[in-house]
């Protein structure tokens, strides 16, 4: 069974300011990065998911969504001007997923779902 282990934190936190240089602090890392709180956002729906609280791992999720994409209008033109990108064949967004056929149109999609 899933579990929410602290040493992945430590671990997450870790690797981001192995990788980024303007890191100064674990402290920072894990109080203004988004794509970290995206990640304990998501093996904290994840574990109350396995859990089968479903209904609460899916508000977890959702209110996670609301404060991590600050500006869902501007993120949305964003993808819609990568959309128009000509010969576009892949595309890894934040969530993970790999777009390799129909990229422009996923895109499309994925921006009308933020305006």
């Amino acid at each position: 069974m899933a579990t929410m282990n602290f040493k992945h934190f430590a671990e997450d936190i870790d690797s981001i300011i192995a990788r980024d240089p303007a890191a100064r602090s674990r402290l920072e890392v894990a109080l203004t990065y988004p794509g970290f709180h995206a990640v304990v956002a998501h093996r904290l729906a994840h574990a109350l998911y396995k859990r089968n609280w479903r209904v609460l791992a899916r508000v977890v999720s959702q209110i996670a969504r609301w404060f991590i994409v600050k500006d869902q209008r501007a993120f949305g033109s964003q993808l819609r001007r990568l959309a128009a990108t000509p010969r576009l064949s892949r595309v890894i967004p934040g969530h993970g997923d790999v777009i390799d056929r129909d990229a422009p149109a996923v895109l499309e999609r994925i921006a009308a779902t933020l305006a």
